[in-house]
């Protein structure tokens, strides 16, 4: 509740009240805590973002939750869209990849292909944006 000050020296109480995407939020029964473990484990220890396949549902299943309290999880507490998110993670791995001497051997296709993207021309726009860098900019860079 903030007080403002009115002409007269009178103030006035006013709430501000946060307008809330998910109507009838599901995650209160949660441990968002609990889920953020859980989604790095997946994440860092197990990398399902390497999985072409993975799907927002697979990866509820996966956390023991449902796909709408997943999509929700993911829109408020890592502020993007599933996708995204699993993306964000193959762009890390793939920048490790591009600069393992022990990789040179393969396109660059290919190891976008490695690092769980299904179609080349996504992974350059998707590379792009997160580095700001074409994959063969970042690598000359970064040599």
């Amino acid at each position: 509740v903030y007080m403002i000050k009115g002409l007269n020296n009178s103030s006035f109480d006013f709430a501000i009240f946060q307008i809330k995407k998910y109507k009838n939020s599901n995650l209160q029964s949660q441990n968002i805590d609990d889920l953020e473990n859980k989604l790095n484990q997946l994440i860092s220890i197990d990398q399902v973002f390497l999985d072409q396949e993975l799907k927002a549902t697979d990866l509820a299943k996966m956390l023991g939750i449902s796909r709408h309290q997943l999509t929700e999880f993911i829109n408020q507490e890592q502020k993007c869209t599933f996708n995204d998110l699993m993306n964000k993670h193959r762009v890390t791995f793939i920048k490790k990849l591009l600069l393992d001497s022990s990789k040179k051997h393969l396109s660059i296709s290919g190891l976008a292909n490695e690092a769980g993207f299904k179609s080349t021309a996504t992974f350059y726009r998707v590379f792009k944006n997160q580095t700001g860098f074409t994959p063969s900019e970042f690598i000359k860079n970064n040599s």
